[in-house]
């Protein structure tokens, strides 16, 4: 594996645990957290970076088609901010990572185990109803969609699996899963995925400083070295790929790359993250 000769640093920022990068078409911008400091960033075309408040915690943000901040985290969602919904899982997890659906009607999320040592975690889908799947997770992560939406992945990051499902849209209802891949321990967990254009799903490697290219029928098309050992979550603008990490447990200031976001050409292009639907928001309250 060598680095993308393209590759280049993204923004000024460097987050603890950097997470849920989005990249909105309408607006032109960038989004991405800092779980642990309770910090998020928006980044524009212009290069002006703005923070963002987002709620204790959160993992994972969408933006919706009025252009408010749905975001979910420690307590549950947060909107623009603010503490919305019902209580709908238990003290034992937090909410973790969440996708949404090529059609903006429906999103699928998950949490994990607030220790990450107990299949504590959960998968819902939400859209008309919210609907929580039959399975449990110790660390849930991930979930991407392919581009036309019939099929979702999503991670459990403690046993290395990759799963797929099924995705029937009009209905809202997601599939039995199916073991997708196995990622090698030599090749750390797998964490934050994306679908490009052509269907296949990149996924960045938690602890395994890399991120690799699935084909559609689960085979390894390619393996892409990055310059820090925990890179977690993806997004595309055309096709250059961003690229989100984390340097958990390391010094505040050691110079390095870790907790940076970076870019590179991927040689696909992929689709930008669709505004989540209003109407979901009656789902929530």
């Amino acid at each position: 594996m060598e680095l993308p000769r393209s590759l280049r640093r993204v923004g000024k920022t460097r987050a603890v645990l950097g997470e849920g990068i989005r990249y909105d078409a309408v607006s032109d911008t960038f989004s991405w957290l800092d779980i642990p400091s309770s910090r998020a960033w928006r980044l524009g075309s212009n290069g002006r970076e703005v923070e963002l408040s987002l709620g204790k915690e959160a993992a994972f943000a969408f933006l919706t088609e009025d252009a408010r901040t749905l975001a979910g985290g420690d307590s549950g969602f947060y909107l623009d901010g603010t503490s919305v919904g019902r209580g709908f899982f238990s003290n034992t997890e937090v909410l973790n990572d969440g996708a949404v659906h090529p059609s903006g009607q429906f999103t699928v999320f998950g949490s994990r185990d607030r220790r990450e040592e107990k299949p504590h975690g959960h998968m819902w889908c939400m859209g008309r109803d919210l609907v929580e799947m039959p399975w449990q997770f110790t660390v849930f992560n991930g979930p991407a969609f392919s581009p036309e939406g019939a099929r979702i992945y999503f991670a459990d990051s403690p046993a290395r699996t990759i799963f797929m499902a099924e995705v029937n849209a009009k209905r809202q209802k997601i599939g039995d899963r199916d073991i997708f891949a196995v990622v090698p321990e030599a090749l750390g967990y797998p964490d934050g995925m994306i679908c490009d254009d052509e269907g296949g799903l990149w996924s960045a490697h938690w602890d395994g400083g890399c991120i690799t290219r699935y084909h559609p029928n689960g085979t390894v098309d390619r393996r892409i070295r990055m310059p820090v050992s925990r890179p977690t979550s993806l997004a595309f603008k055309g096709t250059t790929l961003y690229a989100t990490s984390a340097r958990l447990d390391g010094p505040e200031d050691d110079g390095g790359a870790d907790g940076c976001v970076f870019a590179f050409d991927a040689g696909h292009a992929g689709p930008p993250c669709p505004r989540l639907s209003t109407s979901i928001l009656t789902t929530i309250y």
